[in-house]
């Protein structure tokens, strides 16, 4: 290893380099994929000599979260992010847990409010001016490394040099231990069925030209599965795994329309196997930088369409979601979640997802429940949250009520646990005491009928069955009708649309009574457009229809997409044809039905037309 002679003389034995840390003193490891495995292993080896030593460690992947079965009184562990390997010592009280925000801990370690002594920290080899390269993890490293006074550096060959703000010259390490060893490799998990039906539902929300923070696991991994359809993505995230590989090779990610950071992926650290470290190596695309800086919100939100994708642990019907702790058990920490929950929503077009599957152990628990669990914390809070999914649909509760917050929660929570989530909610006054919900057992077939729609003038909408939480977009819709389009439509001049007379329109059992919606927006944002509804009587094959259309959308193809969809689903269900009881000077309604490409028959009696086809005929 080609080290400078003026500072050979750091080259140190194990034993010699640590013996220089002394009793009491605070050390901080470097965490995830990036632990310097041989030192800690050493660390542990010098234990015997040291009493009162904490151990400042965000994730343990490595030997690092095997401290907490050590005597805690020479060596106690405090993570800052609560692992799978040092979640049973905190739970015993063997090891301590510190709740922060990542984007501030640099900011704490500077300030003295987290004060390090040593740092034990991973590198790649100098190059010929004496910089070593922190390569696949900067986060709190190097703000670690500046403030300690003693740094004990594992140089290893096999870290990747990357760029960014990843260079730190052998003036600022005090003793160097050379050894070569595999770096931590964590294995992507396969994702579930579950997770791809989560991820679908996410791509409903990301537009292409979007720049993502999505973090690792199964959820996350289907997300980006989903994903793969999209064009024009970039990155800017706390961390990465392999799950972007594919994205980048499929041309879905190149950073090309991101505002801060063009053309780069810009992240704290990653977390993967040898395949995404050979492939950050030298690789000018990647840039890691302090978890202080990619995790400011501030920062964060001076990038165009910045979507914010994290999971959660649970949420309760107001939007608080709980995302570090089961009850009273810490199982992972806060993260970087707040941060950029807040940095999307300030970013111009930004979105901020939480993203949960709907039921816990087996599908006997609620994921979604009317109050958190005692003693579990909330890392989001209810003015923070924006959309959140499961496997079941989208819910956008920013700007929402109480009672449209609850609703929404319900109608993506699982099946199984919907009613009571109704009961609930209404003894707490959360929802009407008369608020019903349509059967679940049609369910499957309702969900498949959310389609995409391009009308003439190429714009795009979506024409999907009604749910309850429409009811307030239906009434608008309603309400924004002109006098004359509510005679047509309903031959009637009254113009009142309460909840009592709007909630039928809206519980529906998706069978007998069907009704499509065509709207625009955001989901959970949007605006109805068009309306279309069937009623399937039981002594006749032939549904009655009808349909209405805000006028400013009419004759741009609105009408025609419902029907279409409409025929579809009546022929599923097994319904024969359509019918409809027309006034004379509803024009658009007989076009419509002309469109039907069937055989029309009709009779005429007081100014309405009685209308019906069959669709084989």
């Amino acid at each position: 290893m080609d080290i400078p002679e003026k500072h050979r003389h750091k080259l140190l034995s194990p034993e010699i380099a640590f013996s220089r840390i002394g009793r009491g003193d605070t050390v901080f490891i470097s965490s995830g994929c990036a632990e310097p495995q041989h030192l800690v292993r050493e660390l542990i080896k010098s234990s015997d000599r040291l009493a009162g030593n904490e151990i400042i460690h965000i994730l343990s992947l490595g030997p690092a979260g095997e401290l907490g079965r050590y005597d805690a009184e020479k060596l106690r562990l405090n993570s800052i992010f609560v692992g799978e390997k040092s979640r049973k010592a905190i739970e015993a009280g063997r090891a301590d847990y510190t709740p922060a925000f990542l984007s501030e801990i640099p900011r704490m370690i500077r300030s003295g409010s987290m004060k390090i002594d040593v740092a034990l920290i991973q590198v790649a080899p100098p190059d010929p001016d004496g910089y070593c390269n922190l390569g696949i993890s900067v986060e709190v490293i190097k703000p670690a490394a500046e403030a300690a006074r003693y740094v004990i550096a594992q140089i290893n060959p096999r870290m990747p040099r990357t760029y960014g703000d990843t260079a730190i010259h052998l003036d600022r390490l005090d003793a160097l231990v050379p050894m070569e060893e595999p770096l931590i490799e964590y294995l992507p998990d396969t994702p579930t069925d579950r997770a791809v039906a989560i991820g679908m539902n996410v791509a409903k929300i990301v537009e292409d030209g979007a720049t993502l923070q999505v973090g690792i696991g199964k959820i996350p991994n289907g997300i980006l599965h989903g994903l793969s359809g999209k064009r024009n993505l970039g990155v800017h995230t706390e961390m990465f795994s392999d799950g972007i590989l594919d994205l980048i090779r499929a041309g879905a990610i190149n950073n090309r329309d991101k505002t801060l950071h063009p053309g780069k992926t810009i992240a704290a650290f990653c977390m993967g196997t040898k395949k995404l470290y050979d492939f950050v190596n030298r690789n000018p695309m990647f840039e890691f930088y302090s978890s202080e800086y990619v995790s400011d919100p501030f920062v964060i939100g001076q990038n165009r369409r910045m979507t914010s994708v994290n999971s959660a642990i649970e949420i309760d019907l107001t939007g608080q979601v709980c995302a570090d702790s089961l009850g009273g058990n810490f199982i992972s920490g806060f993260g970087s979640q707040p941060d950029f929950v807040r940095g999307a929503k300030r970013s111009e077009g930004g979105k901020s997802i939480i993203v949960l599957p709907s039921t816990a152990r087996n599908d006997s628990i609620s994921r979604i429940s009317v109050a958190l669990q005692a003693g579990s914390g909330v890392v989001t809070t209810r003015g923070d949250v924006q959309y959140v999914v499961t496997e079941y649909g989208i819910a956008n509760l920013e700007g929402k009520c109480i009672r449209a917050r609850a609703l929404a929660l319900i109608e993506i929570a699982h099946p199984r646990f919907r009613e009571k989530l109704l009961e609930e909610a209404k003894r707490t006054n959360y929802l009407f005491q008369d608020q019903t919900l349509p059967p679940v057992q049609y369910e499957p077939t309702m969900r498949k009928w959310d389609t995409p729609c391009i009308l003439k003038d190429g714009t795009m909408m979506r024409v999907r069955p009604i749910l309850p939480s429409d009811e307030r977009a239906l009434q608008k819709f309603k309400y924004a009708l002109s006098d004359g389009d509510v005679f047509l439509r309903f031959m009637s001049t009254g113009k009142k649309f309460t909840h009592a007379g709007v909630q039928p329109l809206t519980v529906i059992d998706y069978f007998t009574h069907m009704a499509l919606v065509a709207v625009t927006g955001s989901p959970g944002n949007e605006d109805i457009i068009g309306v279309a509804r069937y009623f399937a009587g039981k002594d006749s094959p032939v549904a009655e229809i009808a349909f209405t259309v805000k006028e400013k959308w009419r004759r741009r193809g609105v009408g025609t997409c419902l029907l279409r969809l409409m025929t579809d689903i009546a022929r599923e269900h097994g319904i024969a044809g359509f019918k409809a009881e027309i006034l004379s000077k509803n024009r658009a309604m007989m076009r419509l039905f002309n469109k039907s490409e069937c055989t029309i028959y009709s009779s005429y009696d007081d100014e309405i037309f009685s209308v019906w086809y069959k669709f084989d005929e």
